[in-house]
């Protein structure tokens, strides 16, 4: 009788991450995202989401799984391993004990996207800007307190104002990630894009701004459609004020 074996013994997953590793640092990205939620939950219900949310079991991956997850990201460039694609990672109880356990050499692969919806104690805030993670997106949708929480059901504007201060004055350290932003634009918000924009490059440093549709019409992004009178969905690069 012959034994089959079904997962490769920890020495060759070790010399098979070793090479990827090493394959990673001579040769371009192979690759141009990796989405890996670490979380299968949301703890707000935006109008905008599509996600059924119904049946989630409150499944985290684990650090077995994450390992794995480590040995793949030599294979993007710096900031296209995302912790998060529909669901919110800061519901993980070790996320920072995961992302400190990336070796040094892909850290800067690293990004995620955040609501910043949940408490966020000084300690967390100060070990994420300590992380040496390529950039934090953080999802902001209106900056007017009877908007967002109309849209952000679940959501309170003054518990998020206070993670992004905070947030915000910890990224401004040199060497700490970089602070992105992303905004759906919405019949709610559509007046306001340009303030939000400004207000996130101005008082809370954003490097980029990306302003996206809930839905790509097809062919819109080939045809330039515009949004009339309005910024125009899309990656923003921001600059300084002064530099303009």
């Amino acid at each position: 009788m012959a034994l089959i074996e079904t997962s490769p013994p920890a020495s060759l997953w070790s010399r098979l991450v070793g090479r990827l590793e090493r394959f990673g640092r001579r040769f371009r990205p192979r690759f141009d995202w990796i989405a890996a939620d670490v979380t299968d939950r949301c703890n707000l219900r935006c109008t905008f989401c599509g996600t059924d949310h119904s049946g989630r079991s409150g499944t985290v991956m684990d650090r077995t799984t994450f390992q794995r997850l480590c040995g793949l990201m030599p294979l993007v460039a710096d900031g296209a391993c995302l912790l998060s694609c529909r669901f919110e990672p800061l519901l993980h109880p070790c996320l920072m004990d995961l992302i400190e356990s990336i070796p040094a050499c892909s850290r800067r692969k690293v990004a995620f996207t955040t609501s910043l919806a949940m408490p966020l104690d000084d300690e967390t805030i100060g070990r994420l800007g300590a992380s040496g993670i390529h950039h934090v997106n953080v999802s902001v949708e209106s900056l007017r307190a009877d908007v967002y929480e109309a849209i952000r059901r679940g959501g309170r504007f003054a518990g998020f104002l206070d993670n992004l201060g905070r947030l915000a004055a910890r990224f401004a350290v040199p060497g700490a990630p970089r602070l992105r932003f992303i905004t759906v634009v919405l019949q709610e918000n559509v007046d306001e894009l340009v303030s939000i924009v400004e207000t996130c490059a101005t008082r809370y440093g954003g490097s980029h701004h990306e302003l996206r549709h809930v839905y790509e019409p097809l062919g819109a992004a080939r045809r330039g459609r515009r949004l009339r009178g309005h910024a125009r969905p899309g990656r923003y690069r921001l600059r300084p004020v002064h530099d303009r």
